[in-house]
């Protein structure tokens, strides 16, 4: 199950199990049918340009969906993958097989990435470039892996008895972790300490992920409600998805803020071009 981001302008894409459709969400919970896709999305994830990729387990495919809705197969050579995340660079991180994590590239293909026992279907990546995931014996993934850029996995947090199915993490770099059995979400700070941030309204929480104002979005492995809560703890109906549940997978679109890097660069090329556009103007006939 992967994360969601939403913020004002932002819009909320769910996965449903019900009629295998994704959903679109704005800010105020009003929603619509984006697309219809194969089968339900396992997980979701956007690229820079918002494109968003689901994965189909069922049918070891992953689809990509502009931003009209068209369809195009992006890969079909990976057995089983579950959970995605956009690695920032144009390719992703996959979970497939149940114990494998690959790393895809732009183009489709992709190589092994990490490996371990046994992997839930959640991602999340830090702004280190760090890669999350829950891992354990199946039934009972209670350890979250920590995986550096060149493949070095260690332990980064234990003790979640109650299943982890969702983990994101907020602006400041603190990690939520939903715990499906404990109706729970936990929050692990930058030092380690690891509390109870709330305790969702609804049984078995599913997955999660963080706007750009910190606030959190959880979803239910056995309903159709989606709850939203403030970066206090405070928690909220958000929405329902609009033919039932459960949902699978939520994520956001969201307009991306210019970076200063690529504002100077987009001055630099205009100024080029202003300086060329004067000397052909310039030039004697």
């Amino acid at each position: 199950m992967s994360g969601v981001i939403g913020a004002p302008g932002d819009s909320v894409y769910v996965g449903s199990v019900v009629g295998n459709s994704i959903q679109v969400f704005d800010t105020s919970g009003s929603g619509s049918i984006f697309a219809l896709v194969p089968s339900y999305a396992s997980g979701m994830a956007f690229d820079t340009f918002n494109n968003l990729y689901i994965t189909d387990g069922d049918r070891n495919s992953i689809y990509r969906y502009g931003i009209d809705g068209s369809q195009t197969l992006f890969a079909s050579t990976f057995p089983v993958p579950r959970a995605i995340v956009f690695n920032g660079m144009g390719g992703f991180y996959v979970t497939t097989g149940g114990s494998l994590i690959e790393k895809i590239s732009a183009d489709g293909s992709g190589s092994q990435f990490a490996q371990f026992d046994s992997v839930q279907a959640v991602l999340a990546l830090d702004k280190q470039g760090n890669l999350y995931v829950a891992a354990g014996e199946p039934g009972g993934f209670e350890t979250i892996k920590k995986i550096t850029p060149t493949g070095i996995a260690s332990d980064f947090a234990s003790g979640f008895t109650g299943g982890i199915l969702g983990l994101a993490f907020d602006g400041i770099g603190n990690l939520f972790v939903a715990q499906n059995a404990e109706r729970a979400i936990d929050k692990i700070t930058l030092d380690g300490t690891v509390s109870v941030f709330a305790q969702t309204s609804f049984s078995l929480p599913g997955a999660i992920a963080i706007d750009s104002l910190d606030n959190l979005y959880v979803t239910s492995t056995a309903g159709n409600k989606i709850e939203k809560f403030t970066p206090d703890g405070t928690g909220s109906d958000f929405a329902s998805l609009l033919n039932g549940g459960p949902s699978t997978s939520i994520v956001i679109a969201s307009v991306p803020e210019p970076s200063p890097r690529m504002l100077w660069l987009f001055i630099a090329v205009f100024m080029a071009l202003r300086r060329f556009c004067f000397y052909c103007n310039a030039k004697p006939q």
